[in-house]
């Protein structure tokens, strides 16, 4: 477990993150407040490091849909069970991206409050059959209309699942 909240490390943290030989079995990641954006991503991505890494808290970062590309395009976190985005940038085109992820299968918590997300990116994330282990889906505080309500409710009849829109 490493909590590093607040620390502000940026991107250039996020290197030293990649590089150490002791983060090899590292379970639970919180990186909240740290200015991380697309280059620590990518990173991130790019790294053998975090094979069994459960839990992984990027809030309030800088994450932005070009960042989302490397995360969900890579095989790096096979053990993933809650992702957590509260508060970066991800908007819609993020969403849609992280809809089509085909290695977070693992996923059983997603947090996407506060990212600016719409109907058409929150509608592709909660009809992806690419997280067949979801649980929990809370996409907080964006903005989310009635296409967005109807897609939650079909949801939930057919599979367990608890979905936030507030």
């Amino acid at each position: 477990h490493l909590d590093l909240w607040g620390n502000f490390l940026g991107d250039e943290g996020v290197v030293a993150l990649t590089e150490s030989p002791y983060l090899t079995n590292l379970e639970t990641l919180k990186l909240w407040k740290n200015e991380v954006s697309e280059p620590g991503v990518r990173l991130m991505a790019a790294s053998d490091h975090f094979k069994h890494l459960e839990t992984l808290l990027l809030n309030d970062n800088l994450i932005t849909p070009d960042a989302m590309t490397h995360l969900v395009g890579t095989q790096a976190f096979p053990a993933l069970t809650t992702l957590s985005l509260y508060r970066n940038q991800i908007g819609d085109d993020g969403a849609q991206l992280l809809a089509q992820a085909k290695h977070l299968t693992s996923l059983k918590n997603l947090y996407l409050g506060q990212n600016n997300i719409s109907d058409a990116g929150a509608v592709p994330i909660i009809q992806s059959s690419n997280f067949p282990n979801l649980e929990m889906l809370d996409l907080i505080q964006n903005h989310l209309g009635e296409k967005t309500i109807r897609a939650v409710f079909k949801a939930k009849r057919e599979r367990q699942i608890e979905i936030t829109v507030r």
